[in-house]
């Protein structure tokens, strides 16, 4: 659960269900569009990660840029994410794309946003793994 409250001075602090804090009120440097878009991407990489590992599929690496075309007064919002997964070679890049598209169709977010929702996947396979850093 988010709790939003407004107060007197017109700030607007959302506190999450962890007790985190962000302030979202008129001068807040984080405007709700980007908090729809991280909300998007994060869901996304969450779900991407757990189908990778309920699969044995070992990624390398997982980034996201998300955008929200139109604004908290547009009569239509598009949200256009791209992707990019990391894997070895090991891992043909058909399975990389199949596990996408498996995120894609049981991600909470990604369901409810549906045709508002535009995805472009890039896919890396590296000849051997990065060395992890602790």
């Amino acid at each position: 659960m988010v709790e939003l409250v407004w107060d007197q001075q017109q700030v607007g602090t959302a506190t999450t269900s962890a007790g985190h804090s962000l302030c979202v009120g008129g001068d807040s440097s984080v405007p709700p569009e980007d908090l729809l878009a991280m909300s998007v991407a994060a869901c996304l990489m969450r779900t991407c990660l757990r189908l990778a590992a309920d699969q044995g599929i070992e990624l390398l690496g997982f980034t996201a840029a998300a955008h929200v075309d139109g604004g908290c007064d547009a009569q239509a919002l598009r949200i256009s994410l791209a992707a990019h997964l990391v894997a070895s070679r090991d891992v043909p890049e058909s399975s990389l794309r199949a596990l996408w598209d498996r995120a894609v169709r049981a991600s909470p977010v990604a369901v409810v946003l549906g045709a508002a929702l535009d995805i472009e996947l890039e896919v890396t396979r590296l000849a051997e793994p990065s060395p992890r850093t602790p």
